[in-house]
């Protein structure tokens, strides 16, 4: 069947379309699909809205009249992604079977004393009925109502997708957080789990550096031409998030604005200034993921090869010193396996979307912590 995934991540660029042929792989039994990608698109933020989902995010005073409107227009602009990539490929949105959607993130709490709770924003019933689709949302509620951190959820895919007959994979997304997914041969065994910041803070410094006109360090630019402070970059090392073992998610509350802010003001306490604020952010980052390896990882239960995905893949500097860090491992883009590192994270929407419809429930322990398998989703009918 057809499905369109719908993802917005924490960069706030825009909402990510992707329109998918799903099969269910036979004799693999439940859960277990393969995809084909037809077309991708991605539709960008009004500004206004993207600076009112902005100030929620970041814990800006706003009140629930704000919140809605924000539910509203990211519903809408869902609703306007998935009939762009439908005409994109010259499919009629009658012809789709079902959209996934992930909505927006505006609060990510997977350790809060009183439970772990998370909020995505863009009602899936509001989607469906723009569309006239079947819409799933709410992905992470039922995985933390069973003890799960809601995060990450990509891994179901990564191992459908992804796998190799022999070699021990570790997929790393590079979005604003960084998540990594690690599987054994043929896809036996898996541990997913966040590593920490993705570009969040080097997206953060950017702007800064540049005065607002760049939002991102395209290609790691101003990093290359940077100095990075290794004493900076090791006592952020210290990190309590860095310590704790996997299952484990984390988000913008942890490595988000506040962090980037005190990050800032450390670093120009030492000294750094332009683009060695952006270098050193750089290299925390890869740092940082280096880190986790090591700790979780390497030497058990090993890796062969790391396939970047997300938008930090396109930093050279960010790839160029993770690799330095991991010292020898390979590190290659996911296209280079034949799968779109861009539309990866709404491909894997869309097929979450087929295993709603078809009450698929999902095994999770080993990635969220969640205490029992769960199926993932509410669905929306128009």
């Amino acid at each position: 069947m057809r499905a369109i995934g719908l993802m917005s991540g924490t960069s706030l660029d825009g909402m990510d379309a992707a329109l998918v042929r799903v099969r269910r792989r036979a004799g693999a039994g439940p859960g277990a699909y393969r995809a084909t990608l037809e077309a991708f698109r991605t539709v960008p933020y009004p500004g206004p809205l993207r600076a009112l989902v902005t100030d929620i995010a970041h814990g800006e005073a706003r009140d629930a009249r704000a919140f809605a409107d924000a539910d509203r227009g990211v519903a809408e602009l869902a609703a306007r992604a998935a009939a762009a990539v439908a005409a994109k490929a010259d499919v009629p949105l009658r012809r789709v079977a079902v959209l996934g959607s992930h909505g927006q993130t505006v609060f990510h709490g997977p350790s809060i004393d009183a439970g772990p709770t998370s909020m995505q924003i863009g009602a899936p019933a509001r989607i469906a009925n723009l569309t006239g689709v079947p819409t799933v949302g709410d992905f992470r509620t039922a995985d933390m109502a069973a003890g799960g951190c809601g995060a990450p959820l990509m891994p179901i895919v990564h191992r459908m997708l992804a796998s190799d007959p022999r070699r021990r994979r570790a997929i790393q997304n590079l979005g604003g957080i960084g998540n990594v997914t690690w599987l054994g041969p043929a896809g036996r065994g898996m541990t997913a789990f966040d590593t920490g910041p993705g570009v969040m803070v080097i997206d953060r410094m950017a702007r800064t550096v540049s005065r607002g006109r760049q939002r991102f360090d395209r290609g790691g630019r101003l990093a290359e031409r940077g100095r990075v402070d290794r004493v900076l970059v090791t006592e952020l090392l210290r990190d309590p998030y860095f310590r704790r073992r996997p299952p484990k998610a984390t988000g913008r509350e942890a490595f988000g604005e506040p962090f980037a802010r005190v990050f800032e003001a450390r670093a120009r306490g030492r000294g750094l200034r332009g683009a060695d604020l952006v270098a050193t952010a750089t290299a925390f980052t890869a740092a940082s993921i280096a880190d986790q390896y090591r700790r979780f990882l390497v030497p058990r239960p090993g890796i062969d090869e790391v396939l970047l995905a997300g938008g930090g893949a396109r930093n050279r500097a960010l790839v160029a010193m993770l690799e330095h860090e991991l010292g020898g491992v390979p590190v290659r883009p996911i296209e280079s396996i034949g799968i779109d590192g861009d539309a990866l994270e709404a491909v894997g929407f869309g097929i979450l979307a087929v295993a709603a419809l078809d009450g698929v429930r999902f095994d999770l322990a080993r990635v969220t912590g969640a205490k029992r398998p769960v199926r993932l989703g509410v669905i929306a009918r128009p």
